[in-house]
């Protein structure tokens, strides 16, 4: 297991702890995966849902930086499902790269450190993304298009980002 797997694995043990114990939200699924190589290292029972969300961040990285290489760009996540106390779904990708540089920050510069940016990206279900970043780290959250995104940043994601900053 690689050093960058088991950084990710003891980073997804803190985040149950601090997701589990944030009032108001139920956890529905969470995975811990890294991207090295254009290989996935996960879990075989997280296996699935890592592919899958790697497709997630793969589109959103395709819409973020058209002119990279998706293919090139080696990361880490962090995932969530959270079902919100209002019977509101959303999904959490917490993105890190291990070879983080001023090349991230600059492609994520549209993207606010305070805040966040509602992002267009087409997708097939009726869902809306919006992402926050701290230096490097993306945090990327799926939401119900009808969602007030202002509510889901206050009320949730801004508990969830300061975890983060500390």
């Amino acid at each position: 297991m690689s050093w960058q797997f088991q950084h990710i694995v003891i980073t997804f043990l803190l985040l149950a702890v601090v997701v589990g114990s944030m009032s108001g939200q139920e956890v529905t699924e969470q995975a811990v995966f890294c991207r090295t190589d254009g290989k996935i290292e996960a879990d075989s029972s997280a296996m699935m849902t890592a592919e899958w969300r790697n497709r997630v961040v793969c589109d959103f990285l395709r819409y973020a930086v058209p002119s990279a290489d998706i293919t090139a760009i080696d990361y880490c996540n962090t995932y969530s499902g959270l079902m919100m106390d209002d019977s509101t779904s959303i999904s959490i990708d917490r993105v890190t790269f291990p070879n983080s540089s001023d090349t991230q920050i600059k492609w994520f510069a549209d993207i606010p450190e305070k805040g966040y940016a509602d992002i267009d990206i087409p997708s097939e279900a009726p869902e809306k993304c919006i992402a926050f970043r701290k230096d490097s780290t993306l945090i990327i959250v799926w939401c119900n298009l009808f969602a007030d995104s202002d509510k889901v940043y206050h009320t949730t994601l801004s508990s969830f980002v300061e975890s983060y900053n500390r």
